[in-house]
């Protein structure tokens, strides 16, 4: 995903010091963590393999209930795209609440401190994506879901 990026930044750029902190880069100057360009950069896009895994299990959980491609395809539109659309256009207001953080992590973590200020936002996805699953798969194998009164 990332390939054309780094290929033009190896041939159009200056050789990169993968060793240096990652505090040498302006606009991560602020991240207390102590680690290289490299491990940055690695953990940077396992967090977001880890988010795209996750959007994966809530896009099955939609087809699995909607049942309908065009309309899985549009809910899957509205809830992924929409929103990265908006904050490209400066409207952040559903970042909180949607997968943006995950697709454009680089920025997120620009403008946070650390791991631990992106912890509670990816435990969220986790918690999500595993009730995703769990109501999808009840659903896809025709299990009825009842609530209980107590």
């Amino acid at each position: 995903m990332y390939a054309p990026q780094y290929i033009n930044l190896v041939k159009d750029y200056n050789r990169i010091e993968w060793s240096a902190p990652v505090q040498s880069i302006k606009r991560f100057a602020h991240v207390e963590a102590d680690w290289s360009v490299l491990e940055f950069v690695i953990l940077s896009h396992l967090f977001q393999l880890f988010g795209v895994m996750l959007m994966a299990v809530v896009l099955l959980f939609l087809s699995a209930v909607l049942r309908r491609t065009a309309v899985a395809i549009i809910a899957a539109s509205v809830l992924f795209v929409l929103p990265v659309v908006f904050a490209c256009f400066g409207r952040d207001f559903l970042t909180a609440y949607s997968f943006n953080n995950t697709l454009l992590l680089f920025h997120y973590w620009s403008e946070h401190h650390g791991i631990a200020d992106m912890l509670p936002y990816y435990l969220a996805l986790a918690g999500l994506a595993a009730v995703c699953a769990i109501l999808g798969w009840l659903r896809f194998n025709g299990t009825r879901i009842r609530m209980r009164t107590w």
